[in-house]
């Protein structure tokens, strides 16, 4: 009976803990109409990459019914839109700049380059003005390299950066140790609808750790997050090591398992990456959700990698709802909610691809006490659900305890 308490006392703690809730204002729209609002990666990490844990409520607590809808694009229908290179200018052993103008200022967080073929790396910084001459920074001490490739004479290599409206970017690079490289040209890549989304959402904050195990002839990039996040594109750049290379790397990441009646801690591969010095490296369609995994590269009996930048990416996700101008209205976010059933997601095919799109405020963890009741009747809810299971396991064990105490007897 003391066996069964405790377990009951751990799933009701464990269930509690998982009934965390999260809040977020979304920002007022100005007209009627369906609108998509974007899922940030602390909407991902709080949901638990569910998004039928997630609700839109009005002030009066009721339910905004809503459709998901993946906004990923694809680069391969994208057409390369060119940017004006406004100027090039260039101090001898120290500096070298080359300023691109946005004319119609249209929202982007990155920009491709065409460079001639060069054996040369680059740290790079790069900012933003709307004048030309009041610059503000936008990304400090980037590492630009592998810039050549077999059989071509040109590489094209994309820079990613905060999203933006400035009219003039400019990139700076250090020339100190090395001559300039040749910007030929510049541009974006733009799909045919118009949903506003950007391509890829890049995430931050992750510390990354590379080792060198010689004994196993591997390269291990330990990658941590403060939360789970949804993963979805890895792209590595490679500044030191063999002009050369083809390798394997694998994603891994730790997992528990019961074993005779035990808790072990093991490893799972995740996926398997080809790392190859003639392409670009970079890797969609990944479909994690991680905290903590590790890229094992293996070198067999080659020079190690060194030096290695990897970038991570989520592909957009967003909301597809219907409101009303002057109203307010809230995301919550809660891995106890059931999936909703809404009507809207069997129209999805009549809305039109060029939707207005609205965003939100921060997300903020609510305390337990101060859940606004009603919001979802709580016979609905799989806490409710999980009462009834433990409860019911809870007497079984009891009737099972006294039946053999009785037998004993």
């Amino acid at each position: 009976m003391k066996k069964s308490f405790n377990i009951f006392v751990f799933l009701l703690c464990g269930l509690v803990l998982s009934a965390q809730e999260y809040r977020g204002d979304i920002r007022p729209v100005n007209e009627d109409g369906v609108y998509a609002i974007p899922l940030s990666p602390e909407v991902h990490s709080a949901s638990l990459d569910r998004t039928d844990g997630i609700r839109i409520l009005d002030e009066e607590h009721n339910e905004i019914p809503y459709w998901v809808h993946n906004g990923t694009d694809k680069r391969e229908d994208a057409r390369f839109v060119p940017f004006p290179i406004v100027s090039k200018t260039a101090l001898p052993e120290k500096r070298s700049s080359v300023i691109i103008e946005n004319k119609e200022k249209k929202a982007i967080d990155r920009i491709s380059l065409k460079i001639a073929a060069t054996k040369v790396s680059k740290t790079y910084d790069i900012s933003g003005s709307d004048d030309g001459e009041n610059w503000f920074g936008l990304v400090n001490g980037e590492i630009l390299g592998r810039l050549s490739t077999s059989g071509k004479t040109t590489v094209e290599k994309s820079f990613a950066f905060p999203l933006n409206r400035y009219r003039y970017l400019r990139w700076d690079f250090d020339d100190e140790k090395t001559l300039p490289v040749n910007i030929l040209e510049a541009g974006i890549y733009e799909k045919p609808d118009k949903t506003g989304i950007p391509e890829l959402t890049e995430l931050k904050g992750f510390t990354l750790e590379t080792v060198q195990d010689k004994a196993n002839k591997k390269t291990i990039i330990h990658i941590r997050f403060a939360e789970p996040q949804r993963i979805n594109t890895l792209t590595f750049d490679i500044a030191e090591g063999p002009g050369m290379f083809l390798r394997t790397a694998h994603i891994r990441a730790k997992r528990n398992r019961n074993v005779k009646k035990r808790t072990e801690t093991y490893v799972r591969t995740m996926g398997t990456l080809e790392l190859d010095s003639q392409k670009e490296n970079r890797f969609d369609k990944l479909n994690l959700f991680e905290k903590e995994f590790t890229i094992e590269i293996e070198n067999r009996d080659n020079l190690p990698l060194e030096d290695i930048g990897v970038r991570i990416f989520q592909e957009p996700v967003y909301l597809v709802a219907e409101l009303r101008a002057g109203k307010k209205y809230r995301l919550a976010v809660n891995p106890s909610f059931p999936s909703p059933q809404y009507d809207i997601g069997h129209f999805k095919t009549l809305f039109r691809d060029d939707l207005p799109r609205t965003g939100m405020g921060t997300l903020k963890k609510i305390p337990p006490e101060e859940t606004t009741p009603g919001e979802i009747p709580f016979w609905k809810t799989g806490t409710f659900l999980w009462l009834c299971i433990i409860t019911a396991a809870v007497f079984i064990s009891w009737f099972s305890w006294r039946l053999l105490r009785d037998m004993k007897n």
